[in-house]
C-alpha cells in the first residue's frame, strides 16, 4: 500500500491518472500470505483511497523464481558459446509465460481494469493542467508544510522527494516502509 501512494503522487503529479493496483508476488501461505494480505488490502481501499480499484492480488509464482537464472547468466552463457542472440525462446520460457498468462485469468480483473481505462480516457476525467492546479496548492495549506516551510524555495519549486513521501503519507501511507 506504501507503494502504490507513493507512485500514486509520483504519476498524478505528471498527470498521469491511477486508476488502481495490481498486488503481485504475495506468498500464499505464511503471515503476509495473498489472503491476509488481500484482506487489509481491501479495507484500506475502501477507507482511505474508494476512487481507486484494487484489480487483483497475484500470488508469487514460485515457478517463475524458481527457474530465473541469476542475474547476468543468460548473457554470460550466451557469450561463452558465441551467440549474440539471448532472445531465444524455448520451451521453459513458454511454460514460465503459461504460468503467468493463467495467473492473470485467475487472479487479475483485467477486463475491469481496461473497461476502467476506457472509460477514463472518454470522459477526460483527468488532465495534466488539473493535476497541475492540485499539486501547486500552497505549500501553507498542506499536511506537513512546516517541514517543507523550512526548505529553501527552490527546493519547493520541484516536487521533491520528501514532499511525494508527506503527500503519500497524506494518502494513508505508514512511513518507514
Amino acid at each position: 500500500v506504501d507503494s502504490f501512494n507513493l507512485n500514486r503522487v509520483f504519476f498524478e503529479h505528471y498527470g498521469v491518472q491511477v486508476l488502481g493496483a495490481l498486488f503481485n508476488r504475495l506468498p500464499v501461505d505464511g503471515y503476509y500470505s495473498l489472503d491476509k494480505c488481500k484482506e487489509s488490502i481491501d479495507l484500506y481501499f475502501e477507507q482511505y483511497s474508494p476512487h481507486h480499484k484494487v484489480f487483483g492480488y497475484l500470488p508469487e509464482l514460485t515457478e517463475m523464481v524458481a527457474a530465473s537464472p541469476a542475474p547476468g547468466a543468460e548473457a554470460a552463457a550466451a557469450k561463452a558459446v558465441g551467440d549474440s542472440n539471448t532472445q531465444d525462446w524455448g520451451a521453459q520460457d513458454e511454460r514460465r509465460l503459461q504460468s503467468l498468462l493463467d495467473a492473470f485469468a485467475k487472479h487479475a480483473n483485467v477486463e475491469q481494469l481496461v473497461e476502467q481505462a476506457v472509460k477514463s480516457h472518454r470522459s477526460g476525467a483527468f488532465r495534466l493542467a488539473e493535476a497541475r492546479q492540485s499539486v501547486s496548492r500552497p505549500v501553507s495549506k498542506r499536511k506537513g508544510a512546516a517541514e517543507l516551510e523550512a526548505m529553501p524555495l527552490a527546493k519547493r519549486a520541484v516536487l521533491s522527494r520528501e514532499e511525494i513521501r508527506l503527500r503519500a503519507m497524506e494518502g494513508g501511507a505508514k512511513s518507514g516502509g
